[in-house]
């Protein structure tokens, strides 16, 4: 087993795809890691990370897809042969992407910080 690292806000479904027929792609591989880093979950619990499990020919297929390999190189995603604690798995990687909730911290000027009732 393997695992890959991710502080991406939204889960990502890796897919390759393969001529099939005239006109329609087959899906020849589709492998989900997940998202959530920085969303609050239902205990308004902030996740700090998240960890997904894949079988080792997932991460050899993973490691041929050019998205993936663009996430791993933009600090993103990381991936382990071995279980690693995710706190310090994801010490070196992106904090926030776009699709990042916004924060207080975001509003340089706080003129035009949100009022909180």
């Amino acid at each position: 087993m393997a695992y890959v690292y991710s502080t991406s806000t939204n889960g990502t479904v890796y897919r390759g795809y393969t001529k099939g027929g005239e006109t329609d792609p087959v899906i020849t591989y589709s492998i989900e890691i997940a998202g959530g880093h920085g969303l609050m979950d239902s205990h308004f619990l902030v996740n700090e990370g998240v960890a997904t499990e894949v079988t080792d020919k997932e991460l050899e297929t993973l490691l041929k897809d050019e998205h993936f390999k663009n996430h791993v190189k933009n600090g993103f995603l990381k991936y382990s042969k071995t279980k690693t604690d995710k706190s310090k798995a994801i010490s070196d990687l992106e904090k926030r992407d776009k699709s990042a909730q916004i924060v207080p911290q975001d509003f340089k000027d706080k003129k035009n910080e949100p009022k909180v009732n």
